[in-house]
C-alpha cells in the first residue's frame, strides 16, 4: 500500500517536470518532499498537492481583510480550543484516538521512549495505570490504556 502511494507521488513529480515546472532546492514544511515552482511562480508540493507559502524570518503576513477569512479564523480557533479541552479532560487514550488522526507516539511512532516524569515536569507527573505490549505490523508498542496526571512526589 505504501509503495503504491509513493509511486503516485513520484508520478505526480514526473508529470510536473514534463509540464516544464521547476524543481527547487526547497522542501515542504509539512512532509519534507521537494517543492516545485509552477509557471505562475507558485510553490507547489506534489506529494500533498498543496500550494506552499514561504515567509522569511521577521516577515509578517498581513491579516486577511475578508470577513470570510475572519469567520474561518474564529471557527478554527474555537475548534482547536474544543479539541484541546477534550484532550485535557480525558485520561483514556482510546477517547483521544476518536478525536481524529492522533498519534500518541509522535510522528507515526518514531519516538522510542515515553517520559512520565523528569525535571521539565514542574508540577505533575504521569502515572501509567494500565498498559499492554502489542505487536502490530512487525512493530512492538506499549499501548497505554489508562493513565493519570498526578502531582510530583516531594
Amino acid at each position: 500500500m505504501q509503495k503504491k502511494t509513493e509511486d503516485k507521488h513520484i508520478k505526480r513529480m514526473a508529470n510536473l517536470l514534463r509540464q516544464g515546472v521547476t524543481l527547487t532546492d526547497l522542501s515542504c514544511p509539512a512532509c519534507a518532499s521537494p517543492l516545485f515552482r509552477l509557471k505562475d511562480g507558485t510553490l507547489w508540493c506534489a506529494k500533498d498537492e498543496k500550494k506552499v507559502i514561504v515567509v522569511k524570518e521577521g516577515e509578517e503576513l498581513g491579516k486577511p481583510s475578508s470577513k470570510a477569512y475572519e469567520r474561518l479564523e474564529a471557527t478554527l480557533l474555537t475548534k482547536v480550543e474544543d479539541i484541546q479541552n477534550q484532550i485535557q479532560q480525558t485520561s483514556n487514550v482510546d477517547e483521544l484516538l476518536k478525536l481524529g488522526n492522533v498519534d500518541p507516539c509522535g510522528e507515526h511512532g518514531e519516538f522510542h521512549t515515553f517520559v512520565t516524569d523528569g525535571p521539565i515536569f514542574q508540577k505533575n507527573r504521569i502515572e501509567i495505570l494500565e498498559s499492554e505490549k502489542v505487536k502490530l505490523n512487525g512493530h512492538g508498542r506499549l499501548v497505554i490504556k489508562r493513565f493519570e496526571v498526578k502531582p510530583k512526589r516531594s
